[in-house]
């Protein structure tokens, strides 16, 4: 008999970032030298916690679908007292010194050495801050570590997968096309296939859709109904849910020192 698993593989984990690294300044967040490490309660997939289908069935496929690695706040708020949540996380270190392809005469491909900084509006910029939304070094470890544990399960012990990746028949990679979930699909890939389990010259292919046509997430611009509903899920849990959340309104309010 054959068997079909379906394992929740694509890219979006939005996991709480520890505050332990918050400057003097209290509106940047500095990693303490050491310490950008993942929760030990985080729940990430472990080789040790795979329950084996029963002996009579051999397992033929797998779909992985992952979200994102931790990220930064997409927006500033409540980054003053009492709150004082960072409004500047000093956390993307790994992305900002990298190789751009570029063209060169006679339309060559060229490397180019670059170190990326992210600029405030008052000109300051600082090697490793991040952008808002952007995936952080915490968020590709945790997915390193998860293609890590997925090489375990499936190359190591199932033997799914081969050693070695030669071939685009072998595995189907596919991310929205948003930086943080190609990034984090990268480290996924990496920790599955590490440099050194790719065969030399041979490209990995991962693949992003047209917004219309994009299924990895609820497509709300592809699909106008889709977008009307969104519209009137929100506006019915904002009438469900705001009476019994009013009670709380001034208990947030004295942190955010916003009338809510």
């Amino acid at each position: 008999m054959r068997f079909l698993g379906s394992l929740l593989f694509c890219s979006n984990l939005v996991a709480g970032l520890l505050f332990s690294g918050v400057s003097e300044d209290q509106r940047v967040f500095e990693p303490i030298l050491g310490r950008v490490s993942i929760p030990a309660n985080m729940g990430l997939l472990s080789d040790k916690e795979y329950e084996p289908a029963p002996s009579n069935l051999q397992l033929k496929q797998v779909h992985v679908y992952v979200r994102h690695g931790e990220r930064t706040p997409v927006g500033i708020r409540m980054s003053e007292p009492p709150a004082s949540i960072p409004a500047f996380w000093n956390a993307c270190r790994t992305a900002r010194k990298f190789k751009a392809a570029v063209m060169g005469g006679d339309n060559a491909t060229e490397g180019v050495e670059i170190l990326r900084l992210s600029e405030r509006s008052d000109g300051y910029a600082q090697e490793g801050e991040c952008l808002p939304g952007e995936l952080t070094d915490i968020g590709r470890k945790s997915t390193l570590q998860l293609g890590a544990e997925l090489r375990k399960t499936y190359v190591e012990r199932l033997g799914l997968l081969p050693d070695t990746l030669n071939s685009h028949k072998t595995a189907y990679f596919r991310s929205t096309n948003m930086p943080r979930t190609i990034e984090s699909l990268q480290q996924v890939l990496h920790g599955l296939y590490p440099t050194s389990k790719i065969q030399q010259g041979f490209a990995p292919h991962i693949r992003t859709r047209h917004p219309n046509t994009e299924n990895l997430i609820g497509n709300t611009i592809g699909c106008g109904r889709l977008a009307e509903l969104a519209l009137a899920f929100n506006l019915a849990a904002a009438k469900d849910n705001n009476p019994k959340l009013e009670q709380f309104d001034s208990k947030l309010s004295k942190s955010s020192e916003e009338t809510l």
